[in-house]
């Protein structure tokens, strides 16, 4: 819940106001369904497999999607201009 609390307040931040009503819409839609999509994976994953082997590939799916955000998202100089217009 903490980061989706602090992931919420700079989406918020960073959005223009005229948008943030249908993003903050979409961002809780996607997070919710990352949530129900990721439950059935591992539920998927541990039905052949151990509890652990199927929670370990999907904390390694979640550890390369968070590697990859961060190396391809935008990075901080995007953001300074982005807040530097407001």
């Amino acid at each position: 819940m903490a980061v989706f609390g602090g992931a919420s307040i700079t989406v918020q931040s960073i959005v223009d106001d005229a948008l943030r009503g249908r993003l903050m819409g979409l961002y809780i839609a996607t997070w919710s369904a990352g949530l129900a999509l990721g439950s059935l994976l591992v539920a998927s994953v541990t039905e052949y497999a151990d509890a652990r082997i199927g929670l370990m590939l999907c904390a390694a799916g979640t550890l390369c999607v968070g590697l990859w955000a961060v190396l391809v998202g935008r990075g901080p100089s995007a953001r300074t201009e982005t807040l530097s217009r407001q």
